[in-house]
């Protein structure tokens, strides 16, 4: 079945494999910046609300006002409408946006499985889908680092049952700082890498937090300040990234353009989203003694997973494995 794309100057934008590109050439963009793409480009110039893009885009889960504001700066950057440009998206004070250039709409030879997945796994870099237990796997990329000078990446492509035989492997060098990189991060849809850029091998990062577009951006720094960090994290919707400012323990997010951090979730380190309102952390209890804690974002249905026997153990990091019946912990104690 034909699929439509939408043109307008020189861009394309491709609902079905939800790709913007100019002249030929994709620009990466996370799901929910092109979701609002696509919403503004099926409103044909009629100004729509923030509250409108809110219910579109992220539908009823409770997101702040403010990832439709992140979401239009990426998108005005990819576009090139910078420096008080408005040429594709336009500002309506007080009524939200409006998509302002001409559209027009086509609908091509319809594309074949075969050139979606290799658009999926040449451009894109990672598409991991879901499936039930009788459903086929499709090829993936998982995302691997190397401690040292450089972050790699292992790629690893299967289709069907797991062969018999050994996957393919390669690697690809991914940064090139002269100093040191770590703790990797992979936005939910694979098209963006964050990392800690710092020396020393301490479990704190002195640093800053960067943002690297997949597979070819520039390495950009998010953050400016003194504040150590570790474990960066992306939120599910790919708008901020969560990080432990390791002063206090406590996670703290930055959104994915950039600017000033904000406290997130006092006396939670090590935090990884579950779901979309579900966390997992590490929570401070009598001194030293840290516990695995579950809850939701507002810290409402808090529940022990994991408590240390020992009033010096800390355990700092936690993992929930993909059928989610396991955790797995990182602990040390006074002895390391």
């Amino acid at each position: 079945m034909p699929r439509n794309f939408y043109e307008f100057g020189p861009f394309t934008a491709d609902p079905e494999i939800r790709a913007l590109m100019r002249d030929g050439k994709v620009i990466p963009l996370a799901p929910k910046a092109f979701d609002v793409l696509l919403t503004l480009i099926q409103s044909g110039g009629t100004p729509i609300s923030r509250e409108h893009l809110l219910q579109a885009v992220w539908g009823d889960s409770f997101v702040e006002e403010a990832n439709v504001t992140n979401a239009v700066w990426v998108l005005r950057k990819a576009l090139g409408d910078e420096n008080g440009e408005a040429r594709y998206i336009v500002t309506i004070p007080r009524r939200g946006y409006r998509f302002a250039a001409p559209v027009r709409e086509r609908a091509p030879v319809p594309a074949t499985e075969l050139e979606i997945e290799e658009y999926r796994s040449d451009k894109l870099v990672i598409e991991e889908r879901e499936s039930s237990d009788t459903a086929t796997q499709k090829p993936f990329r998982l995302f691997w680092f190397g401690a040292g000078l450089i972050l790699v990446v292992l790629a690893v492509g299967y289709l069907g049952r797991r062969p018999s035989t050994p996957p393919t492997l390669r690697w690809e060098q991914l940064t090139n700082f002269p100093d040191s990189v770590r703790s990797p991060a992979l936005s939910p849809d694979g098209r963006m890498l964050a990392f800690l850029r710092c020396s020393g091998t301490g479990i704190d990062c002195p640093g800053q937090l960067y943002l690297k577009m997949l597979p070819d951006g520039e390495p950009v720094a998010l953050t400016h300040g003194a504040m150590t960090k570790a474990t960066p994290t992306f939120a599910p919707d790919g708008a901020r990234i969560a990080f432990t400012g390791t002063q206090t323990w406590s996670t703290w997010t930055v959104p994915v353009p950039g600017g000033e951090p904000s406290q997130f979730l006092p006396n939670a380190s090590g935090l990884t989203w579950i779901g979309n309102d579900r966390l997992l952390f590490s929570e401070t209890r009598r001194g030293i003694q840290r516990a695995i804690v579950t809850s939701k974002e507002n810290r409402l249905e808090s529940r022990d997973i994991y408590v240390p026997a020992s009033p010096h153990g800390m355990a700092h990091f936690s993992s929930l494995s993909p059928d989610r019946r396991w955790v797995l912990i990182g602990e040390m104690d006074l002895n390391g």
